[in-house]
């Protein structure tokens, strides 16, 4: 699995939002340097880092001074080009390595490996053309999604296909998907109970998962994240062993998401991968003994893993764009002793971007959940 990189080395993360912001500070707190490689100049991570490097991504330059810079490196989101991915590891360690981050950043790869490997996937099919979303809408009589293949998240490139036959406005999306050059793949929409994630991490020294979580969505964007999940532990035991033989399966090094399915028929489903850090681990920054941060730190350069253990219930809630469109509020959440803030240092509010977020931390989760959503409440008014 690699040898062990100790702090004063440098550690290079690809991506400058906010998950790099908070990656770096936990490198840097472990005594590690950072260099950000981003696309966009003031990037949230290029905020807290000494060392950055700016351009596209296909840059050859750019990937050589990289590679320079840097000692081991890993990545804040998974869509980056593969090529680039291949390039960087040629020449230094890259945790995950890229093929792990090559089969999660495509939703055919993903599924085809999930359902290859016989993990639970909800039944899916890829497609080429219109004729293949009706023969899969027929074929399971079920509400179904339609998504592209590459590029989507937060609820990006898809489409929910609800009545018998598709209407007009579907078919011109999936038309113009198409003729883009987007591969696509159908799923049944599978009638949901809950949605919950578990965040893990692995290297020579072990497997250790985060506490189950509970996740909201809306609109395709996760809204709240409520530690610990609301589930009984046959279901989170079994979500934690499900991603403990992902990761074995992948001979995984770094932090993982897995996020899961739970049917109202009991039964649990992967959804997707995210080999980084992932929005719904935001709350161990507070809640936990070690956050996901520094835990991805751990991992990729080889060193014991840290305790996480759920110091005290809580509540996670996303703060969009859409807050921004008049007065953000931000004194209704710092007047409350119990939740802490975070804003990522975005430089433009947009509809449904995430610009931050607030940890809500009570003695029990029904007191947590209430001050979250009071809280919330208030921003909208």
């Amino acid at each position: 699995m690699g040898s062990l990189v100790l702090p004063g080395a440098s550690i290079g993360i690809i991506g400058g939002g906010q998950l790099g912001k908070m990656l770096s500070i936990a490198a840097q707190s472990l005594g590690y340097k950072v260099t950000i490689w981003s696309e966009e100049e003031d990037c949230p991570a290029c905020r807290v880092t000494t060392s950055a490097v700016i351009g596209k991504y296909t840059d050859k330059k750019k990937l050589l001074q990289f590679i320079e810079l840097v000692d081991i490196a890993t990545v804040e989101t998974e869509h980056i080009p593969l090529d680039t991915l291949q390039e960087v590891e040629k020449s230094i360690p890259l945790y995950p390595n890229s093929n792990i981050i090559g089969t999660a950043q495509n939703r055919k790869k993903e599924k085809l490996w999930l359902k290859n490997k016989e993990f639970p996937v909800a039944p899916f099919q890829l497609i080429t053309s219109i004729d293949d979303v009706i023969e899969f809408k027929q074929k399971h009589n079920e509400d179904i999604v339609v998504k592209t293949i590459t590029g989507g998240y937060d609820g990006k490139g898809q489409l929910l296909i609800t009545g018998n036959v598709l209407k007009e406005i579907e078919i011109e999306q999936i038309k113009k998907w198409l003729s883009s050059g987007n591969d696509l793949i159908a799923e049944v929409w599978l009638p949901i109970k809950a949605e919950l994630s578990v965040i893990a991490a692995r290297n020579k020294n072990g497997f250790i998962p985060f506490p189950v979580v509970e996740n909201q969505h809306r609109h395709h964007i996760l809204h709240r994240t409520i530690a610990p999940a609301r589930l009984e532990k046959e279901v989170t035991s079994e979500a934690i062993k499900l991603t403990e033989q992902v990761m074995e399966q992948m001979d995984y090094r770094g932090l993982l998401c897995v996020e899961f399915f739970y049917d109202k028929n009991g039964h649990l489903y992967i959804n997707e991968l995210a080999p980084r850090p992932h929005n719904s681990g935001h709350h161990t920054l507070e809640a936990t003994i070690t956050s996901q941060f520094e835990q991805t730190i751990r991992a990729i350069c080889g060193l014991p893993l840290g305790d996480t253990r759920l110091i005290t219930p809580c509540v996670m809630t996303n703060l969009l764009g859409d807050l921004w469109h008049d007065h953000f509020k931000i004194e209704n959440i710092l007047k409350e002793p119990s939740t802490k803030l975070h804003l990522y240092g975005k430089k433009e509010a947009r509809l449904k971007r995430k610009m931050g977020h607030y940890t809500t931390l009570a003695d029990t989760l029904d007191e947590a959940l209430a001050i979250a959503e009071k809280i919330y409440l208030s921003l909208t008014d």
